[in-house]
């Protein structure tokens, strides 16, 4: 014989409040805010520089954030040559389009994605970790290398 027994407990009972803490993260910002860092970006392949740019971060609660924001999307190419990931060769004649993104949003960091593809196919896709107030780097794949670091403000 087996026995079952349930207890009947008050919805009320088992949702207790926890208490309210804002989420705070570092976002990609559209353009250039009195709060925001600027970061440096570098993309380098065998030491040498394949692509350089400059965004605007800040560290904002979560729930302020807007889906417009989050839309963010640089793209640009470079030349192909290399072999990703040992599986996936480019020649020289090619271009590779790569895309960068805000994935995600840390208290202490930036997550952005990057994606390079061919016309055919997609070679690697990857993140990097930034973090606004230090330099990060990344080795993506044998020789190919990310950059991050703050860049100092000119104000007038």
């Amino acid at each position: 014989m087996i026995a079952l027994g349930f207890r009947v407990v008050r919805s009320d009972y088992c949702s207790q409040a926890l208490p309210s803490t804002p989420l705070w993260g570092w976002y990609w910002m559209g353009g250039d805010c009195r709060e925001c860092k600027k970061l440096r970006l570098e993309l380098l392949l065998d030491g040498k520089s394949l692509y350089r740019c400059s965004i605007f971060v800040r560290r904002i609660e979560r729930d302020k954030v807007s889906s417009k924001d989050l839309e963010r999307i640089r793209v640009f190419h470079i030349k192909g040559g290399h072999n990703f990931q040992n599986e996936y060769r480019t020649t020289p004649q090619q271009t590779i389009e790569v895309n960068m993104w805000q994935a995600g949003a840390e208290p202490d960091l930036l997550m952005l994605g990057l994606s390079f593809a061919t016309k055919s196919q997609i070679v690697l896709n990857t993140l990097h970790f930034a973090a606004p107030d230090r330099p990060s780097e990344m080795l993506l794949d044998r020789g190919l290398l990310v950059r991050t670091y703050p860049e100092p403000r000119s104000r007038p």
